[in-house]
């Protein structure tokens, strides 16, 4: 398999994707801030409505970084590509390190606009454009360790199976060399397995991650999230994070509703 390279991606289609995100958080970020402050319009508290939506781009920030890493993810797949380590590096650097230092950016230059528009005190300002810093610098170590995690699940993967490939090779000499399909799947396989072991040990594990989700009941992160919105599964106490009660329960359920034939 040759070497990734960060060209190899459809940049154009990754953009057009990007572009429709972009509106879309933009859309549901001016909602949300009207809300906000339609809700508030009462509080005499002149830190409330700052605090909260700063809270609140904070955590579409997160989210916009969520649907970043599963539009690369998504392009990548398309193409007949396999997540690989090196690509997962690549999307951290280049894509989500890159969108979240802009989102920073630009949500203390808002706030800077907002302060000086409602005449907001410069110490409360500067504290909360302080706390914010720290905030956004705290969410871009916590996405760099996810997918440097996810990385190295990916080479242990690739080196379990090319310990298998070659094993297999050795019986027969005329076996063909495992695709990169099969590869990827039996990566993910191995994944899944420890997630399994995971959800059966509720003593030792409370929760999956959004990821282990994904790979428990192998679906998309998309559709973690809808069940999550729609009560079917709980949050964590640990942002990012689904409770295995839940997703028992969860399981449970949908069991009921597809028996086996």
């Amino acid at each position: 398999m040759p070497p990734f390279q960060w060209e190899d991606i459809d940049h154009s289609l990754v953009s057009l994707r990007l572009t429709e995100l972009a509106e879309d958080m933009h859309r549901k970020i001016r909602e949300e801030e009207a809300r906000i402050q339609f809700e508030n319009r009462h509080n005499l508290n002149d830190n409330a409505v700052p605090s909260l939506v700063l809270r609140m781009k904070q955590e579409h920030a997160d989210a916009q970084a969520q649907h970043v890493y599963e539009i690369y993810c998504d392009v990548w797949r398309t193409q007949g590509h396999a997540k690989s380590a090196d690509f997962l590096r690549a999307v951290s650097a280049r894509a989500i390190r890159t969108t979240l230092r802009a989102r920073a950016g630009a949500i203390a230059s808002e706030f800077v606009t907002f302060a000086m528009q409602t005449s907001l005190p410069a110490a409360i300002r500067d504290a909360q454009l302080l706390a914010h810093r720290l905030k956004m610098e705290r969410l871009e170590s916590r996405w760099e360790r996810r997918l440097e995690a996810e990385a190295k699940e990916c080479e242990h993967g690739e080196r379990i199976e090319s310990l298998r490939s070659q094993t297999s090779m050795g019986d027969s000499p005329a076996s063909k060399p495992v695709s990169e399909a099969s590869r990827s799947a039996s990566a993910d396989e191995i994944r899944r397995e420890a997630v399994i072991k995971k959800v059966q040990n509720p003593h030792t594990h409370t929760t999956l991650s959004v990821q282990e989700s994904v790979f428990y009941f192998g679906v998309r992160p998309r559709t973690i999230y809808r069940w999550t919105y729609e009560g079917k599964l709980k949050k964590g106490a640990r942002r990012g994070s689904i409770t295995i009660e839940s997703i028992l329960r969860w399981e449970k359920k949908r069991s009921r509703r597809n028996p086996p034939r």
